[in-house]
């Protein structure tokens, strides 16, 4: 690429040069990649089932079974709420 500069006491520009590289490429830790994704992907199925563990034992829709009891895994015991 060249470049020119215009002097405000001259007559002369003065030309440069200028080499100019880039690349597209970008490196990857691919084992951070995929931990990351790991990590994402376990949070994710976590969020998932305590938010329909919750709404089970809360609202009482869900019934795939027995009745779901009134303690939780850690002897937690939550009032239900009645929606009708």
């Amino acid at each position: 690429m060249s470049v020119t500069f215009y002097g405000a006491g001259t007559d002369e520009p003065l030309r440069l040069e200028l080499r100019i590289a880039s690349s597209w490429v970008r490196p990857v830790d691919e084992g951070m990649r995929w931990s990351v994704l790991a990590v994402a992907l376990l949070i994710d199925s976590l969020v998932q089932f305590l938010v329909a563990f919750v709404s089970r034992h809360v609202f009482v829709r869900f019934m795939l079974g027995s009745q779901p009891s009134d303690e939780w895994f850690f002897g937690i015991s939550i009032p239900r709420l009645s929606l009708l």
